[in-house]
């Protein structure tokens, strides 16, 4: 029986993707071992998927008060208030460290793989299967930014992922000096360098495409059977639009979410606002009878219900919402959701919007609701997605890249 291991940081985002290929495989006879926090270990083994954890040294730094990895932490941030240097600094001087830890405290007990399958951001499984000298699959969660294309136009990199408006020559100059911070690349979460690689979109909606090598592999986002679950009707309307907001897993705090209502409260469409656990529910319960208030929905069955999209445009939400062909008004927080701002407003499968514009947003939901173009743009990038393959074709993908390594190890 093939031994496959898999590696992820402990954010759901990231542990989602990599789980529905574990559990598959696993289904399909393979062994599988699934890297993660404790905080996932519940969700990896109610899957049915063998949890592994980190050592104590990793845990410590998933655990750290201001890490990336700590939810109420990083919910409680003003997304206009943040240091995008910094927060990147800090996010990959992490990952590295982890990296070192996992080689003085981890390798040695670890069996042998015949194959590494790693969540992007976890970049230390590509030196995982360079150490046991087997193949290593980059599973492309987080927005992928190909290296080339960031390192041809540091000014573009520098103002989407450190959100500063610099020249080239001093984006260039900054990117270097962060990486010798680290000593990595701060690109390579963004862009793995590993065997092969999996996108969960498709090359329309994809920045910098022509710079991706013949081993990545778009496979439009994982959703399966088990994605969907019944939900209320009574939160969703027939005689107007529905209009559904939601922040994620991190940036779901209570102010955002009250500056979009009090700015939308007159208009007279039907909102689902999916507030998480982060808030409490009786900060919204002054509310009129066309806004509903949840902490928990399944996202992927209310995106089949309603006409538009309110998200700070964390990857995974995008591609699900393009699946479904649902246009998206995005308020980005950080980072990569700067990067799917931008592909949303350049493709227009919707609008982008700051924060700091946030008066805006009645003027912006209308243009939406009323673009026959967003519309038209979002249903064939929707086929698009359908017809990529999901979670079938790629466990085929990895299935085939299996048995190939075997055949030129047996022949060697």
């Amino acid at each position: 029986m093939k031994r496959i291991a898999f590696f992820s940081i402990p954010l759901f985002g990231h542990v989602n993707y990599g789980l529905k290929i574990a559990k598959q495989l696993q289904d399909d006879g393979y062994e599988v071992l699934y890297y993660s926090g404790y905080s996932y270990q519940n969700c990896i083994e109610l899957k049915g998927v063998r949890f592994q954890a980190y050592s104590d040294e990793i845990e410590e730094l998933f655990e750290t008060e201001n890490s990336t990895y700590n939810n109420s932490y990083m919910s409680n941030i003003e997304p206009e208030k943040l240091d995008h240097v910094d927060e990147w600094y800090n996010f990959c001087s992490h990952l590295y460290k982890i990296n070192e830890l996992f080689f003085e405290y981890d390798i040695h007990v670890m069996k042998k793989p015949d194959l590494v399958i790693y969540d992007s951001a976890a970049l230390w499984g590509k030196r995982i299967g360079q150490f046991f000298g087997v193949l290593s699959i980059a599973s492309c969660t987080p927005y992928f930014y190909p290296e080339k294309y960031a390192r041809y136009d540091y000014a573009e990199f520098a103002r989407l992922i450190l959100q500063k408006d610099y020249s080239n020559n001093k984006a260039g100059r900054v990117v270097y000096m962060l990486e010798k911070a680290v000593n990595g690349s701060i690109i390579e979460p963004l862009s793995p360098t590993a065997d092969y690689r999996f996108i969960y979109s498709v090359k329309s909606f994809q920045a910098g495409v022509e710079y991706i090598d013949e081993n990545t592999y778009f496979v439009g986002p994982l959703i399966d059977k088990d994605d969907y679950s019944s939900i209320d009707e009574s939160l969703f309307s027939i005689d107007t639009a529905n209009i559904y907001i939601a922040f994620g897993s991190i940036y779901n705090n209570g102010t955002v979410f009250r500056r979009i209502y009090e700015e939308c409260k007159d208009l007279p469409f039907n909102f689902i606002l999916n507030i998480g656990n982060s808030v409490e529910l009786e900060c919204f319960d002054d509310l009129p009878p066309n806004w509903h208030v949840v902490q928990r929905i399944n996202q992927i069955s209310v995106l089949q219900k309603v006409q538009l999209f309110i998200s700070h445009g964390g990857v995974n939400s995008v591609r699900e919402s393009m699946y479904w062909g649902v246009p998206i008004l995005v308020i980005p927080a950080e980072g990569d959701t700067l990067c799917t701002a931008k592909d949303i407003d350049t493709a227009r499968l919707g609008v982008q919007l700051s924060i700091e514009d946030i008066e805006l947003i009645k003027e912006k939901i209308e243009l939406i609701l009323n673009s026959q173009e967003i519309q038209e743009n979002c249903n064939k990038i929707s086929s698009e997605m359908k017809r990529a393959g999901g979670i079938y074709k790629t466990v085929e993908i990895i299935k085939n890249i299996l048995e190939t390594s075997y055949e030129k190890s047996t022949i060697n």
